[in-house]
């Protein structure tokens, strides 16, 4: 399973900054539904967005597309997730890079797959600036990351890979809690409860 190696930036139509949310909040503006740090949990994005009133500015020329990947750029900067169909036409809230990929060149869900790694932390930590306790990534950090670039083929297998991991972690998860809440009902009637 050996291919190539390219930067980031070599691997996008579009590697943008997410908007400053707070330049645009109006009144008279539209309602936008925002992706945020928080939103980017799993592989692909789920579930309900912020919503803010937004005039219309520069940053509707990186709305999100589905296939997009969103990228934390601050924070947890390890985070990023594939913009499903419901989130199309999501605006990226700041701390978010926006990331148009060639799908010729590189399969989204891979490409999120390997950026959440634990063999791109160390990549990620040799990039990142510290801003007080707060890490950082900027653009230009983020584009020159080493990204392998196996076939699509051998990308799709993998990105079917990363996709099941998640399904079988959230199972686990879910088991270790209920047999949490379990052991917890139950020194709970050692102390008289029910």
């Amino acid at each position: 399973m050996r291919g190539t190696t390219q930067p980031l930036s070599t691997l996008a139509h579009t590697l943008a900054q997410g908007a400053t949310i707070s330049r645009y909040r109006s009144p008279t503006g539209a309602v936008r539904r925002v992706v945020n740090i928080g939103d980017l949990q799993d592989l692909e994005t789920r579930g309900a967005l912020e919503s803010e009133v937004l005039s219309d500015g520069s940053y509707l020329a990186n709305a999100l597309e589905a296939g997009d990947l969103a990228v934390a750029t601050r924070g947890t900067i390890l985070k990023a997730s594939v913009v499903s169909s419901e989130h199309a036409g999501a605006v990226a809230g700041q701390n978010l890079a926006v990331l148009k990929p060639k799908r010729d060149l590189i399969h989204p869900v891979y490409l999120a797959g390997l950026l959440r790694s634990a063999h791109l932390a160390g990549e990620f930590e040799k990039r990142s600036m510290r801003s007080t306790t707060i890490k950082l990534i900027t653009l230009k950090q983020l584009g020159d990351l080493p990204i392998p670039c196996p076939s699509l083929e051998e990308q799709e297998t993998l990105a079917r890979l990363f996709l099941e991991i998640e399904t079988l972690d959230k199972l686990a998860q879910r088991s270790v809690d209920a047999r949490r809440r379990l052991s917890e009902a139950a020194i709970g009637t050692l102390f008289g409860g029910k």
